[in-house]
């Protein structure tokens, strides 16, 4: 389960075109996965360790769907998973370099605490948020003092949904996709 929750959460970062070779990819290694598209790269650290594989990240979008993953083998060219009630998932093995950027997480900065009526706020505006299907999704959040400001936009229409919270500093502004933000307040606020 630790690995599956892994998947999901680092599949966000992993690039959509597959042309972008091993950035289209989830990298396991040792107890992490890591996944990046070049603009956005996440970090997961699960309890077990994992031997190092490439997983692509659409057969991991498939691999999450799961229940009960228990066990793991490799051969030449599959990467096998099996469930406790003996239902097998094989994905091709990839083949490539995936680039360590574990430096790139220690970074010092800001420490904000989110209020946790963020992630109802951001619950209700995914619906208007632009792309197509959920992990491609992306909503505009603005930090500034005293209130966060979250906005979803397409064609149909916009809306805005702002909560306060304590922040002081300069504004920040980014794009997130929301589902992703809100599993990440469900685990932590800082």
């Amino acid at each position: 389960p630790d690995m599956i929750e892994g998947l999901y959460l680092t599949s966000f970062s992993a690039a959509k075109d597959l042309s972008m070779g091993t950035f289209s990819c989830l990298y396991l290694k040792d107890t992490s996965i890591f996944s990046s598209d070049t603009i956005r790269a996440s970090w997961y650290s699960m309890e077990k360790a994992f031997p190092e594989l490439l997983l692509s990240a659409k057969d991991a979008q498939e691999l999450i769907k799961f229940e009960n993953v228990a066990y793991f083998c490799e051969s030449d060219n599959w990467i096998h998973f099996k469930t406790k009630d003996e239902v097998t998932f094989s994905a091709k093995k990839i083949f490539g370099v995936f680039k360590d950027f574990r430096s790139k997480f220690d970074v010092k900065g800001v420490s904000i605490e989110l209020p946790k009526e963020l992630q109802s706020a951001l619950n209700s505006i995914t619906f208007l948020a632009e792309g197509e299907i959920d992990m491609n999704k992306i909503v505009s959040l603005s930090i500034e003092k005293g209130k966060i400001t979250c906005e979803a936009k397409k064609e149909v229409g916009w809306i805005q949904k702002t909560v306060k919270c304590d922040y002081k500093g300069e504004l920040i502004t980014f794009l997130i996709n929301p589902i992703f933000l809100s599993e990440i307040l469900s685990k932590a606020t800082t």
